[in-house]
């Protein structure tokens, strides 16, 4: 089995944390369907722990309430932002036997359900070279604009991260997240989102309360930000509108 690398760095106010806003046709296959076949793919290709994505869906499984309506998607970012291109393959590989995961058009894929087919040391490989591209939980509820994401939603994405890479987290710093209470719940800990566009400003609004929160919550050239994750004033059902840069005139 290959050795797990590092995939997230949790920083007290220094975040690496994202997420895209866009909304097309999910991926509906949770099944897989195993062919025994020889492997021929790229050297030290891009790959995760099915096992450990799993811990991921267990965390969504306990924290649902948060995003009621919302289905679990993992996504694939190229490292260098944009969408999933063209060719992109996702497999799940286990005892010398391979099934196709299914993506759709931003890279999104569902997790399979486990099955006698899948072992303990089974693997996501993707057909690019390692370090190219992050995985993220994407979680929406149905129905929202583009450019608006639920607060609840951007909480559940937080919980399923923090299981799945919980063990990657060096043990010093890991310790001391969770003498915060863990990175989605730490004032002092500040989660980024990806952005699909540059924007310029992030407001909240729940009922008739409205705030737009300080220009220190946009970062990284306006393609990801961050919200107050920590704040239960601002309840889970809290909408968080995504305003765009003005095109250059």
């Amino acid at each position: 089995m290959r050795q797990s690398f590092p995939i997230l760095c949790f920083a007290v106010l220094a975040p690496h944390f994202a997420a895209v806003a866009h909304e097309s046709p999910e991926p509906k296959s949770s099944t897989a369907t195993f062919e025994a076949v020889q492997v021929n793919g790229i050297g030290d290709p891009a790959w995760h722990s099915y096992k450990r994505l799993r811990l991921g869906v267990q965390a969504f499984q306990q924290n649902q309430a948060l995003a009621p309506s919302a289905p679990l998607l993992f996504l694939l970012r190229p490292e260098k932002g944009g969408l999933a291109p063209d060719g992109l393959k996702l497999t799940l590989e286990a005892e010398g036997k391979v099934a196709s995961i299914p993506l759709d058009d931003r890279g999104r894929f569902v997790l399979p359900e486990p099955s006698a087919d899948i072992s303990e040391d089974a693997e996501l490989v993707l057909n690019r070279s390692k370090n190219l591209y992050k995985w993220r939980p994407d979680i929406r509820t149905p129905n929202l604009p583009d450019n608006m994401r639920r607060l609840g939603d951007l909480r559940l994405e937080c919980a399923v991260r923090w299981a799945v890479e919980y063990d990657d987290i060096p043990f010093l710093k890991r310790n001391a997240f969770r003498a915060l209470g863990g990175p989605c719940n730490a004032r002092m800990v500040r989660v980024h989102y990806w952005s699909s566009s540059p924007i310029v400003e992030v407001k909240l609004t729940h009922a008739n309360r409205q705030e737009t929160l300080a220009k220190a919550f946009v970062g990284q050239g306006g393609t990801s930000y961050s919200v107050p994750l920590h704040d239960a004033s601002w309840p889970d059902d809290t909408l968080v509108e995504l305003i765009p840069a003005q095109p250059p005139g």
